[in-house]
């Protein structure tokens, strides 16, 4: 079957069409791209619907151009979840911190940590707690959220649990990006929810947002490898979703060399790394840079060393200092 005989619901509120098993191994992405190349076409034929603007704003070279039904579902679901955020933030008022830390300047917030690290859980203590503070119309932007309004995310799991989140992602990706733009074109405050991975492109992303008068802050979040899988594995049971081992050792192993690129001042206002190898008890900071007095002073390809703190091999003092722990030199 082609592209042009899948014709994609306009908004949430219809059902999506029911996928052939030939259909269920390609991507939402690949199902419902356009199929005229983009060369040939004006930015007027080719992006529609309310975010067309910030359509227009994105590397089409990365990503494939929905149809025009496809982009107006994805605006059906942009719009439901900044609605979201305003209902989430009202609701805020009576049980949660009132201001940001950040009044004269909206923050781009980035988590990092690999899948399982419980990065989700820790912000939201935070947030309750008060250790993080954020204005009350914040967007939290989280490509697996996005991924679980997409219509078709039961027929993927059905098929192949294994590989559904992988045939969601290209979209979800997108719906991040576009979600992103919409967040700094209404100088709203927002919290990117990831691994943060993708060293090359979060450095060039936390730049534009440094240059349009945000700060930009880093909180990431590990526990042991074991801990990941079993928080997995439990995810599994509830969401359906499939956390390949494989791709989970990945991220644990790629999030922290990214972060260390990245936690400079040159990126960064600040950077906090938390400890949540416990289901029972709170998480703790190991780590903030606003504690450390060289942090501001460091190179900008001299950040902090994420997994010296990760491996244990590393602490910081109560003075900011980070030292090699004491236990570690007595078996050296």
């Amino acid at each position: 079957m082609s592209n042009e005989s899948i014709v994609s619901p306009t908004s949430t509120n219809e059902p999506p069409p029911e996928l052939t098993p030939a259909q269920l191994t390609r991507s939402t992405a690949e199902l419902y791209a356009r199929p005229t190349p983009s060369s040939s076409l004006s930015d007027s034929d080719t992006h529609h619907g309310l975010y067309a603007a910030q359509r227009k704003e994105l590397d089409w070279k990365y990503h494939r151009i929905p149809t025009k039904e496809r982009q107006l579902l994805q605006d059906s679901i942009l719009s439901s979840v900044l609605a979201r955020a305003h209902r989430d933030c009202e609701r805020r008022r009576s049980d949660g911190p009132e201001e940001s830390d950040h009044s004269n300047k909206p923050l781009a917030l980035f988590t990092a940590g690999g899948m399982g690290a419980g990065k989700g859980h820790t912000l939201r203590e935070m947030l309750k707690d008060g250790t993080i503070r954020l204005p009350r119309d914040f967007v939290w932007v989280d490509p697996d959220a996005l991924a679980r309004e997409l219509p078709e995310r039961e027929q993927y799991l059905r098929a192949d649990a294994k590989t559904a989140s992988n045939k969601l992602h290209s979209e979800a990706a997108l719906l991040q990006e576009i979600l992103s733009e919409v967040a700094r074109s209404k100088r709203r405050s927002l919290v990117v929810d990831g691994s943060l991975s993708d060293c090359a492109w979060f450095s060039k992303l936390m730049k534009r947002y440094g240059a349009d008068g945000y700060d930009c802050e880093i909180v990431f979040v590990t526990a042991p490898e074991e801990k990941m899988l079993e928080r997995a594995q439990r995810r599994a049971k509830i969401t359906g979703r499939i956390t390949n081992p494989d791709a989970l050792k990945h991220s644990r192993e790629k999030s922290p060399q990214c972060v260390t690129q990245l936690s400079t001042p040159a990126h960064v206002r600040r950077v906090r790394l938390v400890d949540n190898a416990s289901d029972d008890a709170p998480s703790r900071i190991v780590y903030d840079s606003d504690k450390d007095p060289i942090w501001r002073d460091r190179p900008d390809d001299a950040g902090v060393d994420v997994k010296g703190f990760v491996d244990g091999r590393l602490e910081q003092g109560e003075d900011g200092v980070v030292r090699e722990k004491a236990d570690r030199k007595a078996h050296m």
